[in-house]
């Protein structure tokens, strides 16, 4: 084996392998926050939106308990509350 090629095992290839895995370990992180920020946001999507059904549903059933008149449907051809037209 020549020169080169013994400093080349010995020292090049170690240095190069050790920043590849410099970099490897850098993309992994980085895609995993990616993914992580990715599913926190539909995750968070997905909640408020249960929460706001459970919340008109509430409100819809404290409505028609104390309120029918306010729960009914409202056409769309009424005129607004509390107004003189």
């Amino acid at each position: 084996m020549s020169i080169a090629g013994i400093i080349n095992e010995k020292f090049i290839e170690p240095r190069i392998n050790r920043i590849r895995e410099g970099f490897r370990e850098d993309l992994i992180a980085e895609i995993h926050a990616e993914m992580r920020d990715e599913v926190r946001a539909e995750v968070r999507d997905r909640v408020r939106a249960e929460g706001r059904a459970e919340a008109n549903a509430k409100w819809r059933e404290w409505l028609a308990r104390n309120a029918p008149e306010l729960a009914a449907p409202v056409n769309q051809d009424d005129p607004p509350p509390y107004t003189t037209e």
